[in-house]
C-alpha cells in the first residue's frame, strides 16, 4: 500500500500536561508501496522542559511507543 502519512509532533510539560498538540510542528512523508520501514529528518524546538510525542494523524492509527533517535 503507497499514500501519505501525516504527523504532529505534541509536547508535554514536565507535569505530562499537553502544552501544544502539534499544530504549527507537522508535516507529511509520501510513502511507496513495499516499503517496511521509513527513516525521515524533521526539526523541533521545544520551548520548555517536558517531552515529545510523534503522532501520526492520517491514516489515524495507534502504534507502540518507540524510541526516536534525536539530534541537537
Amino acid at each position: 500500500m503507497a499514500g501519505t502519512v501525516t504527523y504532529q509532533w505534541r509536547h508535554f510539560d514536565s507535569n505530562g500536561a499537553l502544552v501544544n498538540d502539534g499544530g504549527t510542528v507537522s508535516g507529511s512523508i509520501i510513502v511507496k508501496a513495499g516499503r517496511t520501514s521509513y527513516t525521515f529528518t524533521t526539526s523541533l524546538t521545544p520551548t520548555t522542559n517536558g517531552t515529545e510525542q510523534l503522532v501520526f494523524t492520517s491514516p489515524s492509527y495507534a502504534v507502540a511507543a518507540q524510541t526516536l533517535a534525536c539530534r541537537a
